[in-house]
């Protein structure tokens, strides 16, 4: 293997309607309208160290069937106390016994994400 190393991935995620996503992901999630690509047929959205562009397309289910992230963030617990009456809730915040603190909601595309914070990150505050 030669020495190139990944930095990071940004996913571009489809969406049939970019104002709604725009809202939810800024409006509900808290994350930032960081740009906007001509006439709003695509927009990047970050929070903390997370990005996320959403590109227009009228028919995006192909694409995002089955489509899961992992999002790992500081504080869960603040997190879902600020989001769970607002979002559609897949799975309820609980420990897991591979040692994760998460939840997951599906936006309204029909993505879900999931989020988790270390439990042993947890232990250590």
């Amino acid at each position: 293997m030669s020495n190139v190393e990944l930095s990071h991935i940004v996913p571009i995620l489809p969406t049939p309607d970019i104002e709604q996503t725009l809202h939810f992901y800024v409006h509900i999630l808290g994350f930032e309208n960081d740009w906007n690509w001509e006439n709003n047929t695509m927009i990047r959205v970050k929070r903390g160290s997370i990005t996320l562009i959403f590109e227009k397309n009228e028919n995006p289910t192909t694409k995002i069937k089955g489509m899961d992230f992992m999002l790992f963030l500081s504080c869960i617990d603040n997190f879902y106390n600020e989001v769970r009456d607002k979002v559609k809730l897949t799975d309820d915040l609980e420990d897991k016994p591979w040692g994760l603190r998460e939840f997951a909601i599906q936006d309204n595309n029909g993505i879900f994400l999931r989020f988790a914070e270390s439990i042993q990150m947890l232990a250590s505050k």
